[in-house]
């Protein structure tokens, strides 16, 4: 077993899994498994695995991360025990891109971005929204088993509500629109005048024979 904090967030290269035993495929599957999840828990540890999702596919080496069960106050579970199975890169999947330096952003662009994220923070459950998806296709059986012309019209709620937005943050999102433009608009500048800049310093160059051919 390995520490949990040696699994790095940037390991995640593709979805995860969640395994759980089934006493139907391997008897004695259910008590082993619980010892191992009880003991990697305790021990705040996560396992290295050799992992083959269905037959004829290619082993994968994976990180089990244990999770505990979670029962609310009502008795119903919402989380249950298991194996969060997490495919492990290698190494030619991470790499470090040569990027060119980028400008820095200012104090003033700093603090306008802090009010924009703080003004859109809120309290996401997706159990409070229905899967529009969904949605629309009961309308579209209803609407065939009760014969009816038109089909009725279903609300996505998970479209970003615009004029909300621009309610609480409008001001700060413009003004930070603003200071962004202005910087962009300095550093093309600055760039646009390098070349000059050269031509010039090589023409004094030339003219103290410094420069050597």
């Amino acid at each position: 077993p390995s520490p949990r904090s040696a699994l790095k967030t940037y390991f995640n290269i593709k979805h995860s899994s969640f395994i759980y035993p089934d006493e139907q495929v391997v008897q004695g599957g259910t008590v082993a498994f619980a010892a191992l999840l009880d003991r990697m828990l305790a021990m705040d540890k996560i396992a290295i695995a050799r992992y083959t999702a269905r037959d004829h596919t290619p082993p994968r080496l994976v990180a089990l991360i244990p999770q505990a069960e979670v029962i609310d106050d009502e008795g119903i579970q919402t989380n249950p025990p298991g194996f969060h199975v997490t495919a492990l890169p290698y190494a030619d999947d991470i790499r470090v891109p040569d990027l060119p330096p980028q400008p820095k952003a200012s104090t003033e662009q700093i603090i306008l971005a802090k009010k924009v994220v703080k003004a859109l923070r809120i309290n996401f459950d997706s159990r409070s929204f229905e899967n529009p998806a969904l949605q629309k296709h009961y309308a579209n059986l209803q609407a065939l088993a009760l014969d009816r012309d038109s089909v009725e019209e279903t609300n996505d709620y998970l479209l970003p509500d615009t004029n909300g937005i621009h309610n609480v943050c409008g001001a700060s999102a413009n003004s930070g629109r603003a200071s962004l433009m202005s910087s962009k608009v300095q550093s093309s500048r600055r760039t646009a005048r390098q070349p000059g800049q050269k031509r010039q310093a090589l023409a004094v160059g030339v003219a103290s024979g410094s420069v050597k051919g």
